[in-house]
C-alpha cells in the first residue's frame, strides 16, 4: 500500500506539472497586430498595419500592408496630386529574452513599394545622356511619376510592454540594407530642356532622378502593438 500511495503522489505531481506547463503555453500570446506610427508621419505618408505570429518562445514572422490615405498628401516639397502608394513587408525575427517585459530582437525583412503621383511645375534629371555624354535635365508643367522599390533589411528592435500581462506596448526598430529603385516619368506636358547649373542637392529627391538605382537603405519604424 505504501508503494502504491507513493506512486500515486508521484503520478499526481507529474500530471499536475504537465498540466501547468500546457496551461502556460496556452496562455502565451502568440498573435500580434500593430500600427506603424512612423509611416503616418514620414512623407509620403501612408497607413500601415501588420500582423505577427510567434513560433515557440523566440521566433516570430509577420506581414505588413500599407496604403496611401489622401491623394493630395504625397510630395511635401512641391505641387502634386493623385498620390497612390501600396507597400507590403515580410519579416522574420528572433527574440533574445521572450520572458521579459522589455524584449530585444533582431530580424530580417523584405519590402516592396509601388508609388505613383502626378507632379506639377518642376524638373528631373533624365536617365539618358546627350550626344556629348552629359546629363540632361527636363522641365515640365505636368508629368506622371512612378517609383518601384524593393529592399532587404537587417534590423534591431525591442518590444516594450506597457502592462504586466504583456498585451500592448510600443515597438521601435531600426536597420540597414540594400534597395533597388526604378523611377520613370511619362505623359509630360510642356516638356523642355533645363540648364545644367541646377542646385546639386536637389538631385537627392526621389522625385527628381529618373532611372534605376541600387543603394543603401535605411529602415526606421515605431509601432504600437496589441497581443492576444
Amino acid at each position: 500500500m505504501k508503494m502504491n500511495y507513493k506512486s500515486f503522489i508521484i503520478t499526481f505531481f507529474m500530471l499536475t506539472g504537465c498540466y501547468t506547463i500546457d496551461a502556460q503555453e496556452v496562455e502565451q500570446k502568440k498573435n500580434t497586430v500593430y500600427l506603424d506610427v512612423s509611416a503616418l508621419i514620414v512623407p509620403p505618408n501612408r497607413l500601415s498595419i501588420g500582423y505577427m505570429r510567434n513560433f515557440g518562445s523566440n521566433y516570430f514572422a509577420g506581414i505588413e500592408l500599407g496604403h496611401s490615405i489622401d491623394r493630395y498628401n504625397g510630395r511635401s516639397n512641391g505641387d502634386s496630386e493623385d498620390y497612390m502608394l501600396f507597400a507590403y513587408r515580410l519579416q522574420f525575427g528572433y527574440i533574445f529574452n521572450p520572458n521579459q517585459r522589455f524584449q530585444n530582437y533582431v530580424s530580417v525583412d523584405f519590402i516592396q513599394i509601388h508609388h505613383t503621383e502626378t507632379l506639377f511645375d518642376d524638373y528631373f534629371k533624365s536617365s539618358e545622356r546627350n550626344n556629348q555624354g552629359n546629363e540632361v535635365l527636363f522641365e515640365y508643367d505636368e508629368i506622371k511619376f512612378k517609383r518601384e522599390k524593393i529592399a532587404f533589411n537587417v534590423n534591431y528592435g525591442f518590444f516594450a510592454h506597457f502592462n504586466k500581462s504583456k498585451t500592448f506596448g510600443i515597438n521601435p526598430s531600426f536597420g540597414f540594407g540594400v534597395k533597388f529603385v526604378d523611377v520613370t516619368f511619362s505623359d509630360p506636358v510642356n516638356l523642355s530642356l533645363r540648364d545644367e547649373d541646377s542646385n546639386f542637392w536637389d538631385f537627392g529627391s526621389r522625385y527628381r532622378k529618373e532611372g534605376q538605382q541600387t543603394n543603401i537603405n535605411g529602415n526606421l519604424q515605431v509601432k504600437l502593438f496589441y497581443k492576444f
